[in-house]
């Protein structure tokens, strides 16, 4: 059975400046992250989980942040984890957020090269995210 390839857009080139910084979250960066999960529309998400399972003593999940003159943009957060067919450690992204500043500028793809950057400095083998079925957005997004 021979497969058509569907061709793949050109990402876009990011528009950022050298004020932007990607850093670990930190307890200052309470009021960024749930301001980005509001915006979002991610109920589940609120300053009691951040301050407990992202930011406290034993998270749960850790968060890379963008900073983009001094404001907290995006935010990646990840879990360290085991691929058993191949065994391999990696990191998985369970969630990922944008303010729209973030999204006209181009920090997505920085920040997702960041996750990349950190699991091979921890000698790790792949980065995993994905999207809900529904969510041909950012399926489109991912393509790029």
């Amino acid at each position: 059975m021979h497969r058509s390839k569907t061709p793949r857009r050109k990402a876009p080139r990011p528009k950022i400046t050298r004020d932007l910084i990607i850093r670990p979250a930190v307890l200052r960066d309470l009021v960024g992250l749930t301001r980005l999960a509001e915006a979002a529309g991610e109920p589940g998400l609120n300053a009691r989980v951040f301050k407990h399972d992202v930011l406290g003593r034993k998270p749960a999940m850790k968060a890379l942040v963008a900073v983009l003159d001094g404001v907290v943009v995006a935010a990646a957060f990840y879990i360290p984890t085991f691929d058993v067919p191949t065994a391999k450690r990696g990191l998985f992204l369970p969630g990922l957020l944008f303010n729209a500043t973030a999204r006209a500028r181009g920090v997505g793809p920085v920040l997702l090269a960041a996750c990349a950057a950190l699991a091979h400095r921890q000698k790790m083998s792949f980065v995993h995210w994905g999207s809900a079925a529904w969510n041909v957005d950012e399926h489109d997004y991912y393509r790029t």
